[in-house]
């Protein structure tokens, strides 16, 4: 089975933003070609990659690249999260999106007010 290497990114507004792919034979990692100090703050595993400073009041506006391993079938499910929405602060336009390939899937529901979870089934790069 042959593998694809999708470019993509997480852009975010929030104080947590994690993608997460649920779908079998696909993976992730760091973008080789990024500077190390965009991964501040980082946690990446092969299936997921989430950003979450030490201190939950801490809120980032900012893109973070990486790459998903697209198996044979081309398509692959995406699970976006981001986190509080600074409401305390009358901000409440958190968001986060996964920029893969050609199309942007982008999360700006307010479901919980914690991790914000919403899945993209069947996304094509």
């Amino acid at each position: 089975m042959s593998t694809t290497i999708v470019d993509s990114t997480l852009t975010f507004k929030s104080n947590l933003a994690e993608v997460m792919l649920p779908s079998p034979g696909a993976s992730l990692r760091r973008d080789p070609t990024a500077d190390a100090s965009v991964y501040n703050n980082t946690d990446i595993t092969a299936t997921s990659l989430k950003w979450a400073p030490a201190d939950s009041g801490t809120y980032g506006d900012k893109t973070i690249p990486f790459q998903i391993l697209v198996p044979g079938s081309g398509a692959v499910d995406l699970s976006i999260s981001h986190g509080n929405d600074a409401s305390e602060q009358g901000d409440k336009s958190s968001t986060a999106t996964v920029h893969f390939g050609d199309h942007n899937y982008i999360n700006g529901q307010m479901t919980d007010n914690v991790d914000n979870t919403l899945l993209f089934t069947g996304c094509t790069a």
